[in-house]
């Protein structure tokens, strides 16, 4: 009887072991799950920055490229025919490069208009 009383306890005993483990690897492949759903996102998410940071660019080297027609074009209306002038003006006027500032401007004006769709996804 004591034989058959030890029998039945390991037997509990390795059920409830058994069922700790299984339980223990559900959670796991479950939390698993969550942090490759979590990386998903951030990696859409960094996507999304990314994509919003180049349209930003270049909407800031548009804006400057258009800056620097409309400067040459003033330039020349000034100048006239005077090829001294002319290139006086090409001298003065900035270089085709964007700056740093313009960029962060471009990139925060990018983000505004972002951020409403952006809300609505969280």
């Amino acid at each position: 009887a004591a034989a058959a009383e030890a029998l039945r306890q390991s037997s509990r005993m390795e059920k409830k072991t058994l069922r700790r483990r299984e339980r223990e690897e559900a959670e796991a492949e479950a939390a698993m799950r969550d942090l490759k759903r979590r990386l998903e996102r951030e990696r859409e998410r960094a996507d999304a920055w990314k994509a919003r940071a180049i349209a930003a660019e270049s909407k800031a080297a548009k804006m400057e490229a258009e800056e620097i027609r409309r400067r040459d074009s003033v330039a020349d209306v000034a100048a006239g025919s005077n090829p001294a002038a002319s290139a006086e003006s090409a001298q003065t006027s900035r270089p085709s490069r964007v700056t740093f500032e313009e960029k962060a401007q471009a990139a925060r004006l990018a983000a505004q208009l972002a951020t409403p769709s952006r809300e609505s996804s969280d």
